[in-house]
């Protein structure tokens, strides 16, 4: 699996310069932008073929990392408190009670734009598989 390069935080704020989510980016404090990054970053390695994103040669590749980067932001806007929740409770003479943390809901984790990218940077051979 190849490094994160951090010259990737400046190519980022480039990308959003002119791009329709550019007010939302922007105004992401810039430990936020690179949070977003890297965990996009993490996202985009595991559907890329090999594990290594060519983001210096692929320039859909690095479009990708950045939407994504993106719909993570807006997912996660602040960093998420954990609560436990009530996942079982029985009533046979006194009971019991099961407890667990809350998980975050998985469902659409990627960006669609990001995955359209994705596919045209890897023409069908089956390597984005979600």
């Amino acid at each position: 699996m190849s490094e994160f390069n951090t010259s990737l935080y400046q190519a980022a704020d480039e990308f959003f310069a002119v791009h329709p989510e550019a007010d939302f980016w922007l105004n992401l404090s810039v430990d936020r932008r690179r949070g977003a990054l890297r965990a996009a970053w993490l996202d985009i390695v595991g559907l890329t073929p090999g594990g290594d994103p060519d983001c210096d040669g692929r320039e859909l590749v690095k479009a990708a990392l950045f939407e994504q980067a993106a719909f993570v932001a807006r997912r996660h806007p602040e960093p998420p408190t954990r609560r436990r929740e009530l996942v079982q409770e029985s009533v046979d003479g006194l009971g019991s009670r099961k407890w667990q943390l809350a998980s975050a809901d998985r469902s659409g984790e990627f960006a669609p734009r990001a995955l359209a990218l994705l596919r045209a940077a890897y023409p069908p051979t089956g390597a984005i598989s979600r």
